[in-house]
């Protein structure tokens, strides 16, 4: 695999494993400094 889509791959999950952690695409965007738009379209791209 390429290290761009290894470090792409890393994104989704830390994204996936916040909005599972705090069940709320609200608090995960509030964790990782994004808008809550910017969760849902990683959640979509998954």
């Amino acid at each position: 695999m390429s290290r761009i889509f290894n470090a792409q791959m890393h994104a989704w999950l830390q994204v996936f494993a916040c909005a599972a952690r705090h069940l709320s695409f609200t608090r995960c965007a509030e964790e990782l400094h994004v808008t809550p738009g910017a969760i849902s379209q990683q959640m979509r791209q998954l």
